[in-house]
């Protein structure tokens, strides 16, 4: 059954991600069974929001049974400046919710009003 279901992604071209840990840093954190976080490095000139998506995609594979996906890209600069345990400096955030009917949503730095000024700029 998961191999059809990661065919039937693979021919709709959502399972295709390139995403891979390797030349990254990477932090995963939950607060439940069902929800996950994937905080990552961009490598040297990679697409931020292909990147996100790339990740989610390969996350969701990684863990069927989540129903909320967080995939936060940072710079290098950006990752390494922490607020206690937090990592404000993101890049990009690809989210996916179960109940948002399938939706994934993205949000930037660059629009978040209260982006911390203390980080380096996007």
């Amino acid at each position: 059954m998961r191999f059809n279901l990661a065919l039937a992604l693979a021919l709709l071209g959502t399972a295709h991600a390139t995403w891979t840990p390797e030349g990254r840093r990477i932090e995963r954190s939950s607060t439940s069974r069902t929800d996950t976080t994937v905080r990552f490095t961009l490598r040297p000139g990679e697409d931020p929001v292909r990147a996100a998506l790339d990740c989610l995609a390969a996350t969701r594979l990684d863990f069927p049974n989540a129903t909320w996906l967080d995939c936060v890209a940072y710079t290098p600069e950006g990752f390494a400046k922490l607020s206690g345990r937090i990592r404000p400096c993101y890049h990009t955030v690809a989210r996916w919710f179960v109940d948002d009917a399938g939706m994934i949503r993205l949000y930037f730095a660059a629009d978040d009003r209260q982006y911390p000024k203390s980080c380096p700029a996007p």
